[in-house]
């Protein structure tokens, strides 16, 4: 008869587990739903750009290979640009991710179809796309800074230029000693 009286609450606190993993699941399945229905990004552009060359190439042909590899190369480094965006401008989107409220199954079918072209390439496609992604920001960074250098030298060349005929830059006034005393000495040997 002890064994009744004991296997009671455990079944009570079993199912009041089962009932609390199951509310649980159906609330985040709920969240997951209303995330998915607003979309935070346009529509992957080299997503259906990779999804199209997939029907068209196979894994077989060499070149196809290599096209939808880069492809997905470039799916990845979008997905990786979208992942910065999320943390920069969405801090509560990335909130949601973290705490799986927001699945990876994107992320993970990328890794998936990566190790279908190159065996292991799944575990480091996300941090090449990654370092592709920095190069890319830094080399427009570079191409600004750049550009502002050389629309700085060219205001300060038109500054020079604008200058007034009352106002000599030091610069120039040197450069007037200098020609006025050359034209002396070639005065002198003249006369010479």
């Amino acid at each position: 008869m002890a064994i009744p009286t004991i296997l009671l609450p455990v079944l009570y606190v079993g199912g009041l587990a089962a009932i609390f993993y199951l509310f649980a699941r159906y609330q985040k399945s709920k969240r997951v739903q209303l995330v998915t229905k607003s979309k935070y990004f346009e529509e992957s552009i080299t997503k259906l750009e990779y999804e199209e060359l997939s029907e068209q190439y196979s894994l077989e042909d060499a070149a196809g290979k290599r096209i939808l590899e880069i492809a997905l190369m470039r799916r990845a480094c979008e997905d990786v640009e979208r992942v910065l965006k999320i943390r920069e401008e969405k801090p509560q989107l990335a909130q949601m991710v973290q705490n799986g409220i927001i699945g990876e199954e994107l992320l993970d079918k990328l890794v998936h179809e990566a190790d279908m072209y190159r065996p292991q390439w799944g575990k480091t496609i996300l941090q090449e796309a990654s370092q592709f992604v920095n190069q890319r920001n830094q080399l427009r960074l570079q191409q600004q800074m750049q550009q502002q250098q050389q629309e700085q030298q060219e205001q300060q060349e038109d500054s020079k230029e604008n200058v007034e005929p009352n106002e000599i830059t030091e610069e120039r006034r040197k450069s007037l000693v200098e020609e006025l005393i050359r034209e002396e000495e070639e005065e002198k040997l003249k006369k010479k």
